[in-house]
């Protein structure tokens, strides 16, 4: 076999990329000029080739050079730099397509062959994923100079008939797939390079020098050994030539030699911490202890694991030092991505009622709101609406719980006078048009290009971003890749171009990007965190590696649908001995040629999941490894919480938040239920009062008990300003509170409530009939309803006070009348499940001791006896509906008029301090009613509320 001229050793006592650049300066510097423009420098990454440059530069300028730059490479891109193409070369979404028409042409009992379950033929989406496996497998087989009939010819399956045929089969589609894009006049990527090994049309016209590559593909290694190349190549081996023999002519690993590190890491290298917090703390504790002050580039973080990347940022900022991953967004986690994530959702929520007359699209609530509460759809909506669309739907979500919303043109005449809570219409009608265009029925591919261009221009035409900012670089960076993926959508050939939705389109366009990333902002401030297979080319002296547990060093894979890893050693393709020849390769590099070195494993995942230290932390020079693993088994030495002095000291950890002072805002009108408020607590009071600060759930399951009781307030309203609220027809009375229930449940809830409502309504209904049984029993003792939902009004009752008038309003359920005594009696209806004594609910402990905390129902006696004459032999109570029917009845309180005496002395000192704004007094157990406020009033922390700089407390 031929092998690479030449071999050149680094010894890897310094990093790989300066002991690269100074070969090259010795190689190509004559007459004052560093002349590499004849060379092309491949390395494993784009990073490491930016940075060779830098030190080229250095170089040059410190020698007083002129430097004529190089090609630098990465080793994916290499190929088509040494044969030339004679067909433009398909992408990938072609490739996709090209799949599935090949996939489709295969007769069914052959598909059967490659899986059980053959898609409809409409399954846009699961000929796409069996599209995706082939082309996966096609690609990793092709890059090592394979297609599938070299599997299906190979001995190991001699055994397994059935397992050869599925790959005659597969080798028979992926013909069907060449031929595809033979008929479009395209390449195949990985074909094209086989056929230009296998036909001897490499060739190189520049110097070839591989840096630090140690895991070349097989097709990569046949094209650099072919005659036209071979002694243009030279391998640059970051390794001392003691260690030749485990490198192949073109300075990649030999797997049977690097089982195990050359260079394993010393005891005081190798940490296991217990989560990746205390992985994050121990490394901060360990830079901070290194000698000497450090610059931000003479330091690397390396990440083994990326799912630490929030916690190590999270730690060094804490210590205050500043970090860049080299990503600084992936696509899926961008504004634009989401965006049609968002819209994707929207549309597979649609139902078009079709079946409807006339028909009728409505949307699901939750997918609407999401793509409402997106930032950038937001403030388009907000524009185009002149209002904010989302308080609307939240208000109107959260008082009538509906599933659906209709997506219609309103008109002023469209919204039900009976609701409290308005509409979002503009912003529904805005949405409906916006979706109309991507609502249609399933078309070619292509024609979903120009509606999703124009949703996102609709969306973005007005933006404007600062791009060195790092937002607006984000925003900018991805919209580039979105609009280039929906770009193809249109230019796929339309003899593949499949029929789909527009949601497969947009999920295509979000497939096609989900795996691009942003490149971080540069700060030469911040300290780098760098991937693991980036690290053996990093040269900052100083590397902590945190994540280095198995699973990610070595990396391994343990299951494939068509390639198990026995397959695959003896095809002589990627498997796991590579894999961990190439990170006991890259522990070695990073051992030799560090000057401080960390390696850290975790014991659990954030989820506590358990996890294994890499097997290469327990390499050790001699017979070390039994000490070693008992170190990295001590829990004591594990759990380390260190002291950070230094740069790395941690900022304090108690919080600075302090309880905002109330204003002295004096109310001039109050509702009776919120004095027993400032009765809990006068600073929630204003809070909730004066600022009127409230929060609202847009997700509820259910009704809550607050709406619960508004249909059952209702239903009862109704009936109580009937014909039938007189009546002693207990049946006419019952069928009257059912329908009445249903009703309201369809103006407040729309035919499109959850089925969770339907039950509370039934559960309702049967509440109601037990109350019809009551109000009959009721009529007959000589009761009469006199006013139902009766609403005093500011200016009705005035309570004078010494700071001043206070108005009182309230809305009285019910009062009754008794013909025959002349008593009345003013009600307050209670729905909670177990029925409420008005005594326990107005005051607190016991005997003479109580004390009032409520003063609803002796304010509603104030209200009802100076707003509506109502005077005399009044009764106070609660008319209860429990879950438990046969408790419901009314529950009078039963006080004396020496207690409501009291009351009333309490009604004028609250109202005093109302009409002043005395709010300084702040509860330290927190009222049942603020538990929205929580967060303001620190009601969580375990402290006092930090309200000690009031200039009033």
């Amino acid at each position: 076999m031929p092998m690479a001229a030449n071999r050149e050793f680094l010894d890897w006592d310094c990093p790989a990329l300066p002991a690269a650049a100074n070969w090259l300066a010795d190689r190509y510097t004559g007459n004052d000029v560093f002349d590499l423009s004849k060379s092309l420098l491949v390395l494993p990454g784009a990073r490491a080739g930016r940075r060779l440059l830098e030190l080229l530069v250095d170089h040059a300028t410190e020698n007083s050079l002129r430097l004529v730059s190089p090609t630098t490479l990465t080793v994916g891109t290499l190929p088509e730099q040494l044969y030339i193409s004679q067909k433009p070369f398909a992408d990938d979404l072609v490739q996709r397509c090209a799949w599935v028409a090949a996939l489709k042409q295969t007769p069914v009992k052959q598909l059967g062959n490659v899986t059980v379950h053959r898609p409809d033929d409409d399954d846009s989406r699961g000929w796409l994923d069996l599209a995706d496996l082939l082309k996966r497998q096609h690609g990793e087989l092709a890059g090592d100079g394979f297609d599938f009939s070299h599997v299906a010819a190979c001995e190991m399956l001699d055994q397994i008939p059935q397992e050869r045929r599925r790959w005659e089969v597969l080798h028979g589609i992926q013909q069907r797939y060449l031929d595809t894009l033979e008929d479009l006049s395209l390449w195949d990527r990985q074909t094209a390079r086989l056929v230009a090994v296998e036909q001897g049309e490499c060739d190189a016209t520049h110097d070839i020098v591989l840096i630090g590559t140690v895991d070349i593909n097989q097709t990569m290694r046949r094209m650099l050994e072919s005659d036209g190349v071979r002694e243009r190549v030279t391998a640059l081996v970051h390794a001392p030539e003691s260690l030749a023999d485990r490198f192949d002519g073109l300075g990649c690993l030999d797997p049977r030699h690097w089982g195990q590190p050359a260079m394993p890491p010393e005891d005081d290298s190798v940490q296991i911490a217990d989560r990746p917090d205390d992985q994050a703390t121990a490394v901060a504790a360990w830079l901070s202890k290194l000698p000497g002050p450090r610059r931000a580039d003479d330091v690397t973080i390396g990440i083994a694991d990326e799912s630490l990347v929030p916690t190590m940022t999270r730690q060094m900022a804490d210590c205050h030092v500043a970090t860049r991953w080299v990503h600084e967004a992936a696509l899926p986690d961008t504004r634009p991505w989401q965006l049609l994530e968002a819209v994707a959702q929207c549309l597979e929520s649609l139902d078009l009622g079709e079946d409807d007359n006339p028909p009728e699209t409505t949307v699901a609530y939750g997918p609407l709101a999401a793509l409402w509460r997106h930032p950038d759809f937001e403030t388009w909506l907000r524009a185009a609406t002149q209002s904010d669309p989302i308080a609307l739907l939240d208000a109107f979500r959260s008082e009538h719980l509906v599933a659906r919303l209709e997506l219609k043109p309103w008109g002023p005449g469209d919204e039900d006078p009976q609701q409290r809570t308005p509409l979002p219409g503009a912003a529904l009608e805005q949405t409906g048009s916006l979706l109309a265009a991507l609502s249609a029925a399933p078309r070619p591919l292509t024609d979903w290009s120009e509606p999703i261009t124009t949703l996102l221009a609709t969306i973005y035409q007005d933006r404007t971003v600062d791009r060195d900012e790092r937002n607006g670089h984000v925003l900018l960076s991805a919209s580039r890749h979105v609009h280039k993926a929906v770009t193809d959508l249109g230019e796929v050939p339309g003899d593949v171009a499949p029929e789909i939705s527009a949601v497969e389109a947009i999920r295509l366009v979000l497939e096609t990007v989900s795996g691009e990333t942003i490149a971080a902002v540069a700060d030469p401030e911040a300290i780098e965190m760098v991937g693991w297979l980036e690290l053996p080319l990093d040269d900052a002296p100083v590397l902590a590696v945190v994540g280095v547990n198995e699973g990610h060093v070595p990396s391994s894979a343990t299951s494939d649908l068509f390639l198990p890893d026995r397959l695959r050693q003896r095809l002589g393709i990627l498997d796991n001995t590579r894999r961990i020849a190439r990170d006991a390769y890259a522990v070695s590099a990073l051992v030799a040629s560090r000057e401080h070195l960390l390696l850290i494993g975790g014991r659990q995942s954030d989820s506590q999941d358990p996890l294994q230290p890499s097997r290469l932390l327990l390499s050790t020079r001699g017979d070390g490894q039994p000490a070693r693993v008992l170190d990295l088994l001590d829990v004591d030495l594990t759990r380390r919480s260190a002291r950070l002095p230094g740069a790395f000291a941690k900022g304090p950890s108690d919080s600075r938040f302090l309880v905002p002072e109330p204003t002295a805002t004096g109310l001039s009108r109050v509702s009776a239920t919120a004095f027993g408020d400032f009765l809990d607590c006068p600073y929630r009071f204003f809070l909730r009062h004066v600022l009127r600060l409230q929060s609202i759930d847009d997700q509820p399951a259910e009704l809550s008990a607050l709406t619960f009781g508004t249909l059952a307030h209702d239903a009862l309203d109704e009936f109580g300003t009937s014909d039938l609220a007189d009546s002693t027809d207990v049946d006419a009375v019952r069928e009257f509170l059912r329908s009445a229930a249903w009703k309201w449940a369809g103006i407040r809830h729309g035919r499109h409530r959850p089925e969770a409502v339907e039950v509370q309504v039934t559960q309702l209904t049967n509440r109601l009939n037990a109350l019809a049984e009551w109000q009959v029993r009721s009529v007959e003792e000589g009761w009469r309803i006199r006013h139902s939902e009766e609403s005093i009004k500011a200016g009705q009752v005035i309570l004078d006070t010494p700071a001043g008038p206070l108005s009182v309003t309230g809305r009285i359920d019910r009062i009754d009348h008794n013909e025959s005594t002349g008593q009345w009696r003013v009600i307050d209806y209670k729905t909670s499940n177990k029925p409420d004594r008005p005594d326990s609910n107005h005051r607190k402990g016991r005997g003479k001791q109580k004390t009032w905390k409520s003063l609803q129902l002796p304010l509603y006696r104030r209200l009802a006896k100076d707003a509506l004459g109502v005077d005399g032999d009044v009764q106070l109570g609660y008319l209860v509906l429990p879950a438990s029917t046969s408790d419901t009845d009314f529950l009078e309180a039963g006080w004396t008029e020496e207690e409501l005496s009291e009351a009333d002395e309490v009604v004028v000192e609250v109202a005093e301090k109302i009409v002043r704004g005395d709010y300084t007094q702040i509860a330290e157990k927190p009222p049942s009613f603020s538990d929205d406020l929580a967060g303001i009033c620190q009601d969580k922390l375990p402290h006092l509320p930090r309200h000690e700089h009031w200039s009033r407390s």
